[in-house]
């Protein structure tokens, strides 16, 4: 089975980021949920909800919090043994703003660096704009 995240509130840990920017949310997130723009607001983003994925947020907070953001950063995640990923796998952002392995339609976000020694963490390197470097402008 491809990897797919099993997240609850807390299963994501901020590593490390750069970058860091300060934003206030329209909307709750939890640590590691990647962040978009709607309507001059920050809220989460997935792929069928048409906010381009901007930011990872740093903590779990509820709308209308100021928090800090980051357009790059390392993640760690909590997967199940049927669900866990592999190193080097390309981490994509699901319809419902978790992170699963790279499938049609789904803009890829970052890749997977290690995996825990229990093989139920994965720790990701997220780049949530990396899916817009590739797309030429005219």
């Amino acid at each position: 089975m491809p990897f797919a995240e099993t997240r609850a509130t807390g299963s994501r840990r901020i590593i490390n980021g750069v970058l860091p920017v300060i934003v206030t949310l329209s909307e709750a997130v939890q640590c590691g949920d990647v962040l978009g723009v709607t309507g001059g607001t920050w809220v989460r983003s997935a792929h069928t909800t048409g906010e381009q994925p901007l930011l990872v947020a740093s903590v779990d907070a509820p709308s209308g919090d100021i928090i800090k953001a980051f357009p790059l950063c390392i993640v760690e995640v909590t997967t199940t043994a049927a669900n866990k990923s592999t190193v080097g796998e390309i981490v994509a952002l699901s319809d419902t703003g978790n992170y699963q392995a790279a499938g049609t339609g789904l803009p890829d976000i970052g890749f997977t660096a290690s995996i825990g020694g229990d093989n139920l963490t994965a720790v990701m390197v997220i780049f949530p704009m990396a899916t817009q470097m590739d797309t030429a402008r005219t």
